[in-house]
């Protein structure tokens, strides 16, 4: 059965923050790696940390964690509510 903290993150990448080229597969892995197990630890994400994966190249990894800093603090409180 999948944590609840999974979830979470799961339905915020997906909903309320819709990270761009952060998705479900995305956070299954890190959490899976233990990289990430709540919100703060997906905003404290390095580029060097998602290199480290399997599909993760120097330009994605990049984006990635421009996307996940660009929507911090971005987020709207009403979506966060929906969160």
């Amino acid at each position: 059965m999948p944590s609840r903290g999974l979830e979470t993150l799961i339905n915020w990448v997906q909903g309320p923050a819709d990270i761009e080229g952060v998705g479900e597969e995305t956070i299954r892995r890190l959490w899976a790696d233990e990289l990430v197990r709540s919100l703060p630890d997906l905003y404290r994400l390095t580029k060097e940390q998602l290199l480290e994966l399997d599909g993760f190249g120097e330009i994605s990894a990049t984006n990635a964690i421009q996307a996940i800093q660009e929507i911090k603090g971005a987020v709207p409180f009403w979506r966060v509510l929906l969160g």
